[in-house]
């Protein structure tokens, strides 16, 4: 483990000085990853950009992951984004180039991001717009479901209470005994964040070859969905390894990840709480009744085909 950090700590620096980042603040080893932080104060708002590394179970390469944050403790407002989690096999990895060039620009990207969200955090204004925000945000919000109280912190998993929850993986990737290549799972990733980072979801996190984010509004997340078969289908066409996806939304992250269990190639499933809160804004074309658990009694699910 030693020797493959090593290997990569010349190629972070060499990244974080291409970026123009301060030196990172924060470095180690989490039991999963290794990770850098870079740090900068704004009296209260900070800014952060933070670089995972992830070696896969195999040893056989490494999983890139950038992400950056803004946040303030005392008015609790926080932003967060991920920029870009890319697989890379150590041979790759050795070259340095490569590497070297696609962290630097994400690393670059969430470190300007972060600096001006937390600039704005600690605006009189920018603390009017993100009410102003957040009254928009009210609008199509069940206010049946009870959202948790925030205490100012970064938020470091997806909330199961959110008002819609997608879930997205590649229809039999984990059961194939060929997995898609680093190149299939990079292009994939890239067409998962431009349809969820468009549509304004509070979270991502990339699971492998899937996908869970969190919305605001539930017609957001099912747009997101919908784009997310559509170019995954049109991806496919032209590439060495064609891939499908299977697409759940749910109010909860265990449900949404049960639903997709239930999805056919290239289909996107919602479950009945979503199909509520957005009524006829969405054709659904199929209505059925399945078992998420034993313990639970049946759910109804509904279907979105996107149209060829």
């Amino acid at each position: 483990m030693n020797s493959r950090l090593t290997t990569i700590s010349p190629i972070i620096d060499m990244a974080a000085q291409e970026a123009k980042l301060p030196g990172p603040v924060i470095t180690g080893f989490d039991g999963n990853a290794w990770k850098w932080i870079w740090r900068k104060h704004y009296r209260p708002p900070y800014a952060e950009t933070e670089l995972r590394a992830r070696p896969d179970s195999l040893d056989e390469g490494l999983e890139f992951q950038v992400s950056g944050r803004a946040w303030q403790r005392r008015s609790g407002n926080s932003w967060s984004r991920e920029y870009s989690s890319r697989y890379w096999p150590w041979s790759s990895v050795q070259e340095q180039g490569p590497v070297i060039r696609e962290l630097s620009r994400d690393l670059s990207d969430a470190w300007h991001d972060a600096i001006e969200y937390a600039s704005r955090l600690g605006h009189v204004k920018e603390r009017k717009l993100l009410q102003k925000q957040a009254i928009e945000q009210l609008r199509g919000y069940n206010f049946d479901h009870e959202e948790p109280k925030s205490d100012g912190a970064i938020p470091t998993t997806v909330s199961s209470s959110s008002p819609a929850i997608l879930f997205a993986d590649l229809e039999g990737s984990s059961r194939s005994t060929d997995p898609p290549s680093a190149q299939a799972i990079n292009a994939i990733r890239d067409i998962f964040r431009a349809a969820v980072l468009d549509r304004v979801s509070r979270e991502v996190r990339f699971l492998g070859d899937g996908l869970l984010a969190e919305f605001d509004y539930p017609y957001k997340a099912i747009e997101s969905a919908i784009a997310i078969v559509k170019q995954i289908s049109e991806y496919s066409k032209a590439a060495t390894e064609p891939l499908l996806a299977r697409v759940a939304l749910a109010s909860r992250v265990t449900e949404a990840i049960r639903i997709a269990a239930h999805a056919s190639r290239g289909e996107v499933l919602v479950s009945d709480s979503i199909q509520r809160l957005v009524g006829p804004s969405f054709a659904f074309v199929d209505r059925r009744n399945i078992e998420l658990a034993p313990s639970e009694p049946p759910t109804s699910i509904y279907s979105i085909r996107p149209a060829k």
